[in-house]
């Protein structure tokens, strides 16, 4: 097990200021961060600004489909339209991870837990695919999902609020999807 452990230190000056202690990054120490930080400056926000833009035209093309999704999740079982959720950002920043509502009130979150748990092991069992067709990396056949939370899931339509969290800035429409606390702490 002692292959497994590494050991840090850091040292921190007097001169180290608020803003490096805010962001995470300390600059003072490895000033080729600084640099890298400037030259990224402008396509991060040439980044933001896609975001901003593609996410606004998503969310105004798409707001009949909102309509219509948020009619079928309120008619077919009680509850909010809305599911949110805790997720860790960039920076392990957390906030509010938004879909439609797939899945029955109240139900058991252990279930998830423990399959993401055993899947980021390598120990879960995934269906086998067919021929020519992707592996899944979901619960199958779970006894938590409505019926229309089968198809919102299968079209993908549950994934179409987080197009609030890329123009709010918690998310980005390209780059990794936010993991769950649980999941971050199984991670390597």
């Amino acid at each position: 097990y002692m292959d497994q452990v590494r050991l840090s230190f850091y040292w921190f000056p007097e001169d180290w200021n608020d803003q490096d202690r805010r962001s995470g990054k300390v600059f003072t120490l490895y000033p080729e961060l600084a640099e890298r930080e400037k030259s990224r400056k402008i396509a991060s926000i040439v980044k933001r600004a896609m975001d901003i833009a593609g996410s606004s035209f998503g969310l105004i093309l798409l707001s009949p489909v909102f309509l219509a999704t948020a009619l079928a999740i309120k008619l077919s079982s009680p509850g909010p339209v809305f599911f949110r959720q805790e997720r860790v950002g960039q920076y392990g920043r957390v906030f509010t991870f938004l879909k439609f509502r797939s899945m029955h009130c109240l139900n058991n979150p252990q279930i998830h837990m423990y399959y993401v748990k055993q899947f980021i092991a390598g120990k879960a069992d995934s269906p086998a695919s067919r021929p020519g067709e992707n592996t899944v990396y979901k619960i199958t056949q779970d006894p938590r999902v409505t019926r229309v939370g089968t198809f919102l899931r299968k079209t993908s339509i549950d994934e179409l609020p987080q197009l609030f969290n890329v123009l709010q800035g918690e998310m980005s429409l390209v780059g990794p999807r936010p993991p769950l606390a649980y999941e971050l702490e199984v991670y390597d």
